[in-house]
């Protein structure tokens, strides 16, 4: 009976409800695309600023609006688990993101992205603290096909020292 009640408690029922809502509020998703990967340029990795590089080994053709894509995103791994990064709505969201310059990833060419966390105040960081991170990008295939979302969505994990 005894270990009903502990079991039972607030010291074992709250810890254990904080726990099963920062599980519901990670991010489970793997974002990998067979053929396709998005990789941190060694050395371009600072508290204010990344380099990916993105390659695509398949026949097939895929784009985004690279470096100019106003809807990556970033989160945070803590605990073991991803989090998202608190992001400026205003920011986010692709008002207008037909008239960014595109980037065509083809076999084998690997093209480099720039990413610079602004100093704008709208933007939702400035610069990161030391810790494990991943910037999340949406491709969309150039078959022709149409979708109201993207095809599929890459991450390139980083750390900032």
């Amino acid at each position: 009976m005894k270990i009903k009640q502990l079991l039972l408690s607030p010291a074992v029922l709250v810890p254990l409800a904080v726990l099963a809502v920062l599980f519901l509020l990670s991010d489970h998703a793997s974002y990998r695309q067979e053929g396709l990967s998005m990789t941190p340029v060694e050395d371009t990795v600072t508290s204010t600023g990344l380099t990916v590089e993105v390659l695509n080994t398949t026949n097939e053709v895929f784009w985004n609006a690279g470096d100019y894509d106003p809807s990556y995103r970033l989160q945070r791994r803590v605990l073991g688990l991803w989090f998202p990064m608190r992001q400026d709505p205003a920011w986010t969201g692709g008002q207008g993101c037909m008239m960014l310059p595109t980037c065509y990833y083809e076999k084998d060419i690997p093209q480099r992205l720039y990413f610079q966390w602004s100093t704008d105040y709208r933007f939702p960081f400035t610069s990161l603290y030391p810790g494990r991170y991943r910037l999340i990008l949406d491709f969309y295939r150039q078959d022709g096909s149409y979708s109201y979302g993207p095809d599929f969505s890459l991450a390139a994990e980083f750390t900032v020292k």
